[in-house]
């Protein structure tokens, strides 16, 4: 890699993010500034494994997480995969996935990594990716860390022991920790896509865990339809990972009638002209703009405008609506929604369909705090990156980006629970809706 294929990765990634992104206005951050910077470090890298880092740092500045940089992926091969998967459960993350050898560690807390305390490390991997409150992805995280691991001889300190691991080339076949359950009656309905459940009889669950296709919708529809006398719904979003926000509000169509809206949204306005009369504008003195007030030459905002061009902060605003005024919901009945940090972008959408409407008790713990339907790019020098070009609030106002959406209730997943296969938060739900077990 030359020194002109690193500037220009870095130099798309400045443009495309000065350009696209809309969320500037809650940073103080002089990005041309910030670029400067890392342009001297970009020339001073080296090798491709501290390139690409310095590009997931400097993107990382946004705290967006749908803003991102993802090394190229023979990279990433060749350093090796780790033989476990992580869990996230309440501040604490566990071994929730292993290889054969690494089944003993199943559930126990990761304590350390080569000696190195597993909180300090996840404070150094937070400068490559998004973090909220104390929460990384664990999918980020196991992303991450084989990038500064030893090809062998790495050791795992869990709270059941160490193990001595080595990163692996391919892909390796797991055993994962059982899926907590509640002491409840419960007849499936069907495993996957979505997965139904009924618990006591007239309780309608429902877990799905992504909306990249439109086949959930029909298929609540048709059991609640063929359950016509239920006494509650839960949905259980927490380990959604999102997709489309309009096969979301398709579910939603489900539970709220009439025309409904969910969120606040913000992109950058792109407009030429306006460029270009702001760039002049700024370049007159105080008293210029005075006496151009006096004449009628300044029209009102019209300065406040030209300083958000220069800011990146100029946006229009606006609001999605699903349903129609004549729609009328196929269930009305009381419910529960089932959140978490896994609830993620569209899954946060609708969310906040649900929230700004006031239709359903909110149970678990806040959402990943991020949507906003990023542009994708692939970097000359190899990697892919995708950058926020929505930025969103809910109906009221309420930020959530790089917080969360809270739940009404808060119940979170503790190891011990997980450790007695005790599923608290839907035990809560279950409760909210008469159902003690």
């Amino acid at each position: 890699m030359t020194a002109s294929d690193r500037i220009l990765d870095l130099s798309l990634l400045w443009r495309e993010a000065g350009l696209l992104y809309p969320g500037f206005h809650r940073l103080s951050l002089d990005w041309d500034e910030t670029y400067r910077t890392y342009l001297d470090k970009v020339l001073a890298v080296k090798g491709e494994l501290e390139h690409h880092l310095l590009l997931m740092e400097f993107l990382n500045l946004l705290r967006d997480g749908h803003t991102e940089v993802l090394p190229p992926r023979q990279l990433l091969a060749e350093r090796g995969r780790l033989p476990f998967q992580l869990l996230y459960a309440e501040g604490r993350y566990c071994v929730g996935a292993a290889a054969a050898e690494g089944v003993p560690f199943l559930m126990g807390e990761v304590l350390a990594v080569n000696g190195i305390p597993f909180q300090k490390i996840r404070e150094q991997l937070a400068r490559y990716t998004y973090r909220v409150g104390d929460y990384i992805s664990p999918d980020a995280l196991g992303r991450l860390l084989p990038l500064f691991l030893r090809p062998k001889g790495n050791v795992l300190e869990t709270s059941k022991g160490s193990w001595t691991f080595a990163l692996e080339k391919g892909r390796l076949e797991m055993q994962t920790v059982p899926s907590p359950e509640v002491p409840v009656p419960c007849m499936m309905l069907s495993q996957d896509r979505p997965a139904l459940r009924l618990y006591a009889g007239d309780i309608l669950y429902i877990r799905t865990d992504d909306l990249r296709t439109d086949d959930a919708a029909p298929a609540i529809a048709a059991a609640i339809r063929e359950h016509p006398s239920l006494r509650g719904v839960i949905l259980d979003l927490r380990h959604n990972i999102g997709g489309m926000t309009l096969y979301g509000a398709r579910i939603a169509e489900l539970f709220l009638s009439g025309k409904f809206r969910g969120c606040r949204k913000r992109t950058r306005i792109l407009d030429g002209l306006g460029a270009a009369s702001a760039s002049q504008l700024l370049r007159t003195t105080p008293e210029e703009q005075q006496e151009n007030w006096k004449s009628g030459l300044l029209e009102p905002g019209e300065l406040e405008e030209a300083q958000a061009y220069r800011s990146r902060t100029l946006c229009r605003t606006y609001e999605d609506s699903f349903g129609t005024p004549e729609h009328k919901a196929l269930y009305s009945g009381p419910m529960v929604l089932l959140t978490a940090r896994g609830t993620v972008s569209a899954a946060e959408d609708l969310t906040a369909l649900f929230r700004s409407n006031h239709r359903a008790r909110i149970i678990g713990t806040p959402t990943f705090g991020s949507t906003g339907t990023p542009v994708l790019l692939s970097l000359p020098g190899g990697g892919r990156a995708r950058i926020c070009s929505v930025y969103y609030t809910l109906l009221d106002g309420t930020e959530f980006i790089g917080r969360g959406i809270s739940p009404d209730r808060l119940v979170g997943t503790q190891i011990a629970d997980l450790r007695r296969g005790l599923d608290a938060p839907l035990q809560a739900a279950l409760e909210e809706l008469g159902c003690s077990g």
